[in-house]
């Protein structure tokens, strides 16, 4: 768990000298955690769970996703997904891609699509993740799950608002993390 915890700590300890770096996906690194869920597939796809948070950091000098889980021992579990790579939203690769009208609040692709300021794209074993800023600073991460591995049937699972997890409320409710030496 120290290991996870000082990974996480690293992370978020570097975000201003990573920021520096001109990586395009620089501007949306940190910690995240999901704040709110607004689209789902299926009732299937409502029920299934990415993981309780994300960390967007520089590893070897590529910006990469990674997911958070905790586990049943309440350890922090952290997994590498990918390297985002920036790409242009289109209506061929994002609302004709969203099946249905399961939105939780109202929201649409198109409406979502105008407002993107940047988007990247992670590919990851069996589920793809969109990671996309809005003009108004929001993050947005879809899931993107591919049928039988075929990208030319994929459809976006789940979306996510997603918000950054402040280094101080971290230190102030993670008591681990300031035993760390």
């Amino acid at each position: 768990m120290k290991k996870a915890l000082l990974f996480i700590l690293i992370s978020a300890l570097c975000l201003g000298a990573l920021c520096s770096c001109g990586a395009d996906a620089s501007e949306i690194e940190g910690l995240y955690k999901i704040q709110k869920n607004i689209y789902y597939a299926s009732l299937v796809d409502r029920a299934y769970n990415n993981g309780d948070g994300y960390t967007v950091t520089k590893q070897n000098g590529k910006t990469v996703l990674f997911v958070n889980h905790t586990s049943i021992s309440g350890e922090i579990i952290t997994n590498e997904i990918g390297e985002l790579k920036g790409f242009t939203l289109k209506k061929s690769n994002f609302d004709e891609i969203i099946f249905g009208e399961s939105w939780e609040d109202g929201t649409s692709a198109e409406s979502l699509r105008k407002a993107n300021s940047s988007a990247w794209k992670v590919n990851g074993e069996g589920e793809d993740f969109y990671v996309m800023l809005q003009k108004d600073g929001t993050v947005l991460l879809a899931s993107i799950k591919t049928q039988d591995g075929v990208k030319s049937c994929a459809y976006i699972r789940k979306m996510y608002y997603i918000e950054a997890i402040p280094l101080s409320l971290m230190l102030n409710t993670e008591k681990d993390l300031i035993k760390i030496q």
